[in-house]
């Protein structure tokens, strides 16, 4: 993705400008990885056939693999949303036992959409003052 930036101003306002982009890219980085969290949270199934299970020793957790995504930070504008669950591949793409159910790659396209509105909207917030 490019995304190309002309202005008319010069000078200290340019650099105003840049700089309140620069906290404002942090900002989208992270809230971007926490809408994205959030996403996958509410798109990951919760195992429902517990009875399955009854005779081992270690029942699985029905929301582990909900509450194992999480957002990690690499950097000021570089995060990373994890799946700790081992089988977490398994329930995205399916096995020949098992329907995929998808829940990463919906919440990676939604958490893109909303990381466009909000890098439009703090442009235009930017290109204002």
């Amino acid at each position: 993705m490019r995304i190309t930036i002309t202005t008319k101003r010069e000078g200290g306002s340019l650099k105003t400008a840049a700089a309140m982009l620069g906290t404002g890219c942090e900002e989208l980085a992270h809230n971007t990885a926490d809408f994205m969290t959030r996403e996958a949270q509410i798109m990951a199934p919760i195992l429902k056939n517990r009875e399955m299970y009854q005779n081992r020793s270690d029942p699985p957790i029905p929301e582990f693999l909900k509450w194992s995504i999480k957002p990690m930070p690499l950097g000021k504008l570089k995060w990373k949303v994890i799946v700790g669950a081992d089988y977490g591949v398994y329930v995205e793409y399916g096995t020949r036992y098992m329907a995929a159910q998808p829940f990463f790659r919906p919440a990676a396209g939604s958490a893109h959409e909303f990381m466009l509105i909000q890098a439009k909207l703090m442009l235009k917030a930017v290109c204002k003052s």
